[in-house]
């Protein structure tokens, strides 16, 4: 999904009545499938193809990233920054070492995320409209084991070094 596809499909799901939640949910799932196919392709010493599928990774998180609402996400939005910092960085680190491991790790962070947002949009579908986001345990409970912030980045690198 390039950056006008995915504006285009923002504008089409609300237009149809959907909340915005059901979007984040299919750019997670956009995310997903672009580390399975890297994945694939790393395992298959693919090259071309998995920088393709890493590189468009990296597209929708900076796009996921660019909505983030600061001031009525608070804590977090501040935590999904940093997560996204972070795991760019890994994505790019992953990109270069070519080690299927790698890109697995990668599925393995974004999955609880992916699963929080889906929560949150189904509670919306079935008439909480208080819900606008994940709530704040679902995400610490999702950022368990997750990366958001430099010194957890170094962490990262050295597990994958070792």
């Amino acid at each position: 999904m390039n950056p006008n596809e995915i504006a285009t499909l923002y504008r089409e799901t609300s237009a149809r009545g959907t909340h915005p939640m059901a979007l984040v949910v299919k750019l997670y799932d956009a995310i997903l499938e672009d580390l399975r196919r890297a994945l694939n392709a790393a395992a298959s010493g693919d090259i071309e193809g998995r920088t393709a599928s890493l590189n468009h990774a990296l597209l929708v998180i900076a796009e996921l990233q660019s909505v983030l609402d600061h001031t009525r996400g608070g804590e977090v939005a501040k935590r999904l920054d940093g997560f996204y910092n972070v795991t760019r960085g890994l994505i790019v680190e992953a990109n270069l070492r070519s080690k299927p491991e790698h890109v697995q790790r990668l599925i393995e962070l974004y999955m609880p995320l992916r699963q929080a947002w889906k929560k949150a949009a189904d509670e919306m579908t079935h008439g909480n409209a208080a819900v606008s986001a994940p709530s704040p345990n679902s995400v610490q409970a999702a950022f368990a084991n997750a990366p958001a912030d430099a010194s957890d980045l170094d962490r990262e690198r050295a597990q994958w070094n070792a």
